[in-house]
């Protein structure tokens, strides 16, 4: 298992000292503007590592590297519990990285539709742009059971447009300027295009828009 350089007891190992199973470690530290950093620990093979962020524990389940039968603590735990039973991301995300999404990213997106969501309204898939020059953000696409989802990052925020199944008419992949195009078009015979998504990512757009529509 990989583990993240972080050193608590300054001999520069670049390994943690946290304590054993039964006592889990201290809370986090906060960052300079006073926001707490979330932290994960994990115990595999009697071994402790970390911490690591969601998208870190993310990545190490898709890989293989840990399981949902580790065990893994964070603050607010009273006790190491396994991943399954303790950890925020819900398991249907390891499965949106099928087409070589970025843990991180898909992180960070599945935090911000989550709360645009209503009760009855599942994700099922998120793509993303690939990584663009002097671009912090990737411009995303969604799709849930009741509509297809587009994130647009600005420079200093960002937009969602929510687009109801009922309302779209077709969607397709064609070749644009920057690349490959996720094309939509809807009843008012308006076109939404994300460009520069990757090939398989946008194959499994349209095969899940197009089931969504025939519904």
């Amino acid at each position: 298992m990989s583990t993240q350089a972080f050193d608590y007891d300054g001999e520069g190992d670049g390994y943690i000292s946290i304590p054993s199973i039964g006592t889990p470690p201290a809370a986090p530290e906060t960052s300079e503007s006073g926001t707490e950093i979330a932290q994960f620990y994990v115990s595999k093979h009697e071994q402790e590592f970390g911490p690591y962020d969601e998208s870190q524990i993310l990545a190490m389940l898709q890989t293989g590297e840990l399981t949902k039968k580790d065990l893994c603590y964070y603050e607010g735990l009273s006790e190491w519990q396994h991943i399954e039973d303790t950890f925020e991301i819900q398991e249907q995300l390891i499965h949106f990285m099928d087409e070589g999404q970025e843990p991180e990213v898909v992180v960070q997106v599945y935090n911000i539709l989550s709360e645009m969501l209503s009760s009855d309204e599942e994700i099922y898939y998120i793509a993303h742009q690939r990584k663009k020059f002097l671009r912090a953000h990737r411009d995303v696409v969604a799709v849930t059971n009741r509509r297809l989802l587009a994130l647009t990052y600005h420079l200093t925020s960002h937009d969602v447009d929510d687009y109801l199944w009922s309302s779209v008419v077709s969607v397709h992949a064609k070749e644009g300027l920057m690349g490959s195009v996720f094309a939509v078009r809807l009843a008012n015979d308006r076109v939404v295009e994300v460009d520069d998504l990757p090939h398989a990512q946008i194959a499994k757009l349209v095969q899940l828009a197009q089931e969504m529509r025939a519904q």
